[in-house]
């Protein structure tokens, strides 16, 4: 499943081979239109607002998503060093399996993350496993919204993760303010 059939810049249409989550052609459409946005000439492309999304989940859709996430998933926080030295922390739920279809689903039923793959080391393919997919959240208020709906069809080993993160998030927060 395509994000996007043609590039929002120009309107010329993607190749079938492109990835599935591009937007732009190339290089300059992506700068021409962030330069309009800038100069407040035109407005970014629109983002599906995450508490909307989840709210229009069926509860049999959300009891899935819910068990893949409680199944196969993860829920953390991570931390990446920037140029400056100071550190990024952001949350993570993570879903990866070699079941390309489920976690496609995963991300269309729920609206959010990323889909990314196949992910297949030398090392494994050496001993035969097959690629990896991975369905990505890491967006504070999405990772909150998914974690909010989710949270009464959890076990409760995952509910201690959620908490976690909750608690280290809200520290981070309380850590930029100072």
């Amino acid at each position: 499943m395509r994000d996007h059939n043609a590039c929002l810049e120009c309107g010329e249409p993607f190749p079938d081979d492109a990835r599935v989550d591009r937007k732009y052609c190339d290089r300059r459409c992506n700068n021409r239109h962030y330069k309009k946005i800038r100069r407040g000439k035109a407005t970014s492309p629109a983002v599906p607002d995450p508490v909307a999304t989840l709210a229009q989940m069926t509860p049999q859709q959300l009891g899935w998503v819910a068990g893949i996430v409680e199944g196969e998933g993860s829920i953390s926080v991570n931390q990446r060093r920037r140029y400056s030295g100071n550190t990024y922390t952001y949350p993570l739920v993570c879903v990866g399996m070699a079941d390309e279809d489920v976690v496609r689903r995963l991300q269309e039923w729920t609206g959010v993350g990323r889909v990314t793959g196949p992910h297949l080391p030398p090392v494994r393919a050496a001993a035969g496993h097959k690629p990896q997919w991975q369905w990505n959240v890491n967006n504070i208020a999405t990772v909150e919204a998914l974690m909010e709906a989710l949270w009464p069809l959890l076990g409760e080993r995952r509910r201690v993760q959620v908490s976690q993160v909750r608690s280290k998030v809200a520290e981070r927060t309380l850590l930029r303010g100072q």
